[in-house]
């Protein structure tokens, strides 16, 4: 099944915080073992036929840091937005963002993200 535009498969169901974030760390995984992977030789293949000609010659360890580039930018993307929501309302920007007893601001109904920062401080502890 695709979606609307025709591109890619249609999601079944929306993702709670929980999921979509044990999804990200999946795909981060991924994406790690894929590059390490590669090796020495690997980075330094070239891309081939299947970039754009100009990017043929170039070696895969450009395509890889240009993806990088872009996931950082577009993760800080949604950083800001995140920011900008725990302000709406506030003097600034909306009412104050909600800070738990330990201070850490947290979005409302924020459940799945406490859980996952106490399973991760329990690693570190732990």
């Amino acid at each position: 099944m695709t979606s609307a535009l025709g591109i890619g498969p249609q999601p079944r169901r929306v993702l709670t915080a929980k999921e979509a974030l044990r999804q990200l760390d999946d795909a981060h995984d991924m994406w790690i073992e894929g590059v390490r992977g590669l090796g020495g030789a690997g980075l330094a293949r070239p891309q081939g036929p299947t970039q754009p000609p100009e990017f043929a010659d170039a070696p895969m360890a450009r395509l890889i840091l240009c993806t990088n580039v872009e996931v950082i930018h577009h993760g800080a993307e949604i950083c800001l937005l995140r920011d900008l929501y725990l302000r709406k309302g506030s003097s600034q920007c909306g009412p104050p963002p909600l800070r738990g007893a330990d201070g850490v601001v947290r979005l409302p109904a924020s459940e799945a993200l406490r859980d996952q920062e106490e399973q991760q401080r329990g690693r570190v502890n732990g």
